[in-house]
């Protein structure tokens, strides 16, 4: 990776809405660069980050409108 891409890197995955793996992506380049892993594995990880990130943040979103839905859902009942 170049110098110039490292520096347009930050901007393109903020750009694409990934901002958690803007947070962590020189960790991960370093642990490939360790490891001698290619760039699908690579890729692989970031993903599978992104992925475990959007599921807790769905979860939490989730559970935080539960109780607005189960009151609603009783006043239906209650009303009709």
């Amino acid at each position: 990776m170049t110098d110039v891409d490292a520096a347009k890197l930050p901007v393109m995955l903020t750009t694409l809405r990934l901002s958690s793996i803007s947070w962590i992506w020189q960790e991960f380049g370093g642990r490939v660069d360790r490891e001698g892993s290619g760039s699908a594995h690579f890729l692989a990880a970031f993903c599978e980050y992104e992925l475990a990130i959007r599921q807790a943040f769905r979860r939490v979103a989730y559970n935080s409108k539960r109780p607005a839905i189960k009151a609603a859902t009783e006043r239906t009942k209650n009303s009709g």
